[in-house]
């Protein structure tokens, strides 16, 4: 009978990949807070100016999720660049999706105090 070669068993071979959340319960927690405020920010000026959640309002919301998921690890930065990040990535989104609503026309479903 063969003899199993320890170099080879399958504790050895398979590495455990990391997936975009990472391997803990912290990482998918930040994977998900920058694009959770976005989304709630949205959802909160949508209730604010127009009175209820509209349809236009849910739509962008899977889009700024689409474009910011999954959110990027700052646990390490000091306060100062911290601030400066997050400004950065959501000036880019704001950016990104001001291209994409003049592009498609989509910017004429909302109000422009909303886009304000």
């Amino acid at each position: 009978m063969a003899e199993a070669n320890p170099t080879f068993s399958a504790s050895t071979v398979f590495t455990h990949a990391k997936g975009p959340l990472g391997n803990n319960m912290l990482s998918a927690v930040e994977a998900i807070l920058d694009p959770a405020a976005l989304i709630l920010s949205l959802w909160l000026i949508s209730n604010g100016i127009e009175g209820e959640l509209q349809p236009p309002y849910l739509i962008l919301a899977v889009i700024v999720f689409s474009i910011t998921f999954p959110g990027t690890s700052r646990l390490q930065f000091s306060i100062k660049r911290l601030v400066f990040d997050v400004l950065y990535s959501w000036f880019w989104v704001v950016l990104l999706l001001l291209f994409l609503g003049v592009a498609t026309g989509y910017m004429a479903e909302f109000s422009s105090e909303a886009l304000i």
